[in-house]
């Protein structure tokens, strides 16, 4: 790289929304039921948005149909608003067994394993504590590891305790890339030029609730008068926090925002991670309704990005095979426009904050937990086509500056984009202002094909001015 500015192009990707627990004394036990909703489009969200303030567990759009996991009063509430009701079979996701799926100790131990079977290419770190003091662990992988010169890539898995497969997907995703190197020149690749970090756990303290016997418990750990309620840790985030009625302020509430915004220690240490990462793009993985979903979560937020995120949405999409073995078939879109409302989530908050490409994967349609023999294998498999496409994206398409000098902290890059397709009326990338990644001086963006305008700025002051051609393959100015 020159001194002063080389210019390259990448890309990014990112769960999110779906929500019971078994009852402790004194609640209503609860039960599965599957509820119809419209087959036209537009009512079938106004459905889902009247659905919502139950617990949601999923989405199953082929059969038009959505889970709830509901007491009795519940039922008969959802019955009186007109919708169609019918049973789960054998208790449906509420019945399901946790048999197989790890455990957050056996998590650890399996990381630290693999940092300790490869310490060149494996970082093991502890970003945070639990509410009760469990460790949140994640690993980077990375030829260059640590290198503040090197673009980060971020993936999360379950923000909710009960969506055991998320955690799997995740840990073979890091055993893929730590142990396959060798074989795999396009790992290699990766590796070279990226860092890779993966934090397979947000929640373990809810995940160990889940191991207890609360099979269906979504929230951390978070106690209210010594009484266990819990916080959804994915309506907790301060960007749009308790904005648009996409998240409950009743501790009851499976979408329960918490008593402040980012107030949960779970929260917090993936906040902090990011604050100091910066990653390029970030995938967070949930279940289940096989949907990938970018921001914002409120309809009244715009994203001037948008077809920047439609267009990496749809490479990571093309790689996914659902759960019937098909490809190019999940839901892409905000949560307004293929779910419901949902505020405080973490992709919000990354893209607000830090300008990550941040996208949520809802994954599977059988539920959260799928037999593990039957679907383990096949899922991570059947995911591995998406994360490779965001992988294979960042290595491609974006700009990246290496600016060195002193009051790094003060220089921005603003970005214009001066050529549209003939047929496109959106704004997009209109004076957008791209902060440093590291402390190197790193700045690195993704884009899409077109002429941009890039300004770096000391201050108030231009210090440099940028004419760039953006294709689909990389850029070395």
């Amino acid at each position: 790289m020159s001194d002063f500015p080389t210019l390259w192009l990448q890309i990014l990707g990112v769960g999110l929304f779906m929500t019971s627990s078994r009852p402790s004394q004194g609640e209503a036990p609860k039960q599965s039921v599957f509820v119809n909703i419209s087959v036209d489009e537009p009512r079938a969200l106004e459905d889902l948005n009247q659905l919502k303030s139950y617990d949601l567990a999923g989405v199953r759009w082929d059969q038009h149909q959505v889970e709830l996991i509901v007491d009795g009063q519940e039922l008969e509430e959802i019955q009186s608003l007109g919708f169609q009701v019918s049973f789960a079979p054998e208790g449906g996701i509420s019945q399901q067994s946790v048999e197989g799926y790890q455990t957050p100790d056996e998590v650890v131990q399996g990381l630290e394993k693999l940092a300790t079977s490869y310490p060149e290419t494996v970082r093991l770190f502890e970003l945070g504590k639990t509410t009760r003091q469990r460790p949140i662990m994640g690993i980077e992988i990375s030829n260059h590891l640590e290198d503040p010169t090197k673009p980060v890539v971020l993936f999360n898995a379950m923000h909710h305790a009960r969506e055991v497969m998320t955690t799997e997907v995740l840990l073979h995703m890091a055993e893929t890339l730590a142990m396959d190197q060798g074989q795999d020149p396009q790992i290699k690749t990766w590796l070279d030029q990226l860092r890779v970090v993966i934090v397979p756990q947000v929640n373990p303290d809810g995940n160990a609730l889940v191991h207890e016997g609360r099979n269906m418990w979504r929230k951390n750990a978070w106690s209210n008068q010594d009484k266990l309620a819990g916080v959804d840790l994915n309506r907790n985030y301060p960007a749009y926090w308790n904005h648009c009625n996409g998240s409950s302020g009743s501790s009851s509430s499976d979408t329960f925002r918490g008593p402040t915004a980012g107030s949960e220690p779970e929260t917090k240490a993936l906040m902090n991670l990011i604050s100091q990462l910066k990653p390029i793009a970030d995938i967070s993985y949930h279940s289940y309704g096989e949907m990938i979903i970018y921001p914002f979560g409120c309809s009244s937020v715009n994203n001037i990005a948008r077809e920047l995120f439609q267009s990496v949405g749809q490479e990571i999409k093309q790689g996914i095979v659902d759960d019937g073995g098909r490809k190019n078939t999940y839901r892409l879109g905000t949560a307004p426009q293929i779910l419901y409302e949902a505020d405080g989530t973490d992709l919000d908050w990354q893209w607000n904050q830090h300008g990550v490409l941040a996208y949520t994967i809802e994954m599977n349609t059988q539920g959260f937990q799928p037999d593990y023999k039957s679907w383990r294998s096949l899922t991570v498999t059947r995911q591995e086509g998406g994360w490779r496409a965001l992988l294979d994206r960042m290595v491609k398409s974006g700009v990246q500056v290496l600016v060195k000098g002193n009051r790094l902290d003060e220089v921005t890059v603003v970005v214009n984009k001066k050529s549209q397709p003939a047929d496109h009326n959106e704004a997009s990338f209109l004076g957008v202002r791209w902060s440093l990644r590291s402390s190197a001086g790193l700045v690195y963006n993704l884009l899409t094909p077109g002429r941009y305008e890039l300004m770096l700025y000391r201050g108030d002051q231009v210090i440099k001015s940028l004419d760039v051609d953006v294709q689909d393959k990389l850029v070395d100015l």
